[in-house]
C-alpha cells in the first residue's frame, strides 16, 4: 500500500494488517518502509469527536466530518511514488488529475497549487458571462523561481479563452510560498451547462532564481475554487433571479 496517509486514532488491527506492507505514506507515530514519512499532514480541518453529542441526545459523542484537502505546507505534497503497486488512478477525490506536479502526493487528495479568484463577472446574454480572474500560485518546487507566467491553455468546450496569460512581476517565490498575480486571465463561459474547472489546464514558465535556468511545466486537469457555479449543473437562483429582473 502506497500514497496514504494514517494519522489519528487507526486501530490496532489495521496497523498489524499494513505490517510490512506501507510505502511511501505518512504514518502517525513512524512506520518502517522505503518512502514514510512521520509528520503532521496538515490538513484543512481534521475530523473530530464532538463530546457535546447530537441534537437528539446529548450524552453521545458525535462525529464532525472534516475537511482533508492538503494545506500548501503539507509535508505530503511531492513524496509519493508515481509507480505503486497496481498503478495510479487517473483523479485524486475531486475528480482533479492524480499527478499535478511531476510526483504524486500521499493521500486522496493532490494539491492544487493554482486557484482561480474572481475579479469581476459580467453577464453578456441570458446564460453567458465573461470572468476576470486573478491567479494564485504556489511554488512546489524545492528551490525559489521567479519570473513566472502562467498561461490557460485548455478548458472545457463551453468556456472560450480571451485573455489566458498572467503574470506575478519579477519577484522570488520561495518554495512552498503562494502568491497571487498582479493581472487577470479573462474567459467567457457558457453557463446553460456546468462549469467543469478540472478540465482547465495551464503552462507554467519560470528561472530557477539560484541559477537562471528557464523551467516550463504544463499542469493538467486543476480544479480552481471561486468559479460561482462550478459543478452545480446549470445556472443557479442568483443568475435566475438577475435574469428575472431583467425579463421584468
Amino acid at each position: 500500500m502506497a500514497n496514504c496517509i494514517f494519522w489519528g486514532d487507526v486501530p490496532s488491527e489495521i496497523y498489524t494488517y499494513l505490517l510490512g506492507g506501507v510505502r511511501y505514506s505518512d504514518v502517525e507515530g513512524g512506520w518502517p518502509g522505503v518512502g514514510n514519512i512521520n509528520a503532521d499532514p496538515c490538513f484543512v480541518e481534521p475530523g473530530y469527536w464532538d463530546p457535546n453529542g447530537t441534537p437528539e441526545d446529548v450524552n453521545d459523542d458525535f462525529w464532525v466530518e472534516g475537511d482533508y484537502h492538503l494545506l500548501p505546507d503539507s509535508p505530503c505534497i511531492n513524496v509519493g511514488t508515481n509507480t505503486p503497486p497496481g498503478g495510479l488512478p487517473e483523479t485524486d477525490m475531486d475528480g482533479e488529475a492524480r499527478v499535478m506536479w511531476e510526483t504524486v502526493d500521499m493521500g486522496a487528495d493532490e494539491f492544487n497549487p493554482i486557484r482561480l479568484g474572481i475579479v469581476k463577472k459580467t453577464r453578456t446574454g441570458r446564460a453567458e458571462f465573461v470572468y476576470d480572474c486573478n491567479v494564485t500560485f504556489t511554488n512546489l518546487w524545492e528551490f525559489a523561481i521567479k519570473n513566472v507566467r502562467l498561461e490557460m491553455i485548455k478548458a472545457s468546450d463551453n468556456i472560450d479563452i480571451n485573455e489566458p496569460n498572467v503574470s506575478f512581476g519579477d519577484i522570488e517565490f520561495s518554495p512552498r510560498e503562494s502568491i497571487t498575480s498582479i493581472d487577470t486571465c479573462t474567459f467567457t463561459v457558457d453557463r446553460s451547462r456546468a462549469i467543469e474547472p478540472a478540465k482547465i489546464d495551464w503552462r507554467v514558465k519560470c528561472q530557477r532564481a539560484d541559477t537562471g535556468q528557464p523551467l516550463e511545466l504544463t499542469i493538467n486537469g486543476v480544479g480552481s475554487s471561486g468559479l460561482e457555479g462550478a459543478g452545480e449543473g446549470k445556472i443557479d437562483f442568483g443568475d435566475l433571479a438577475e435574469l428575472a429582473g431583467q425579463w421584468l
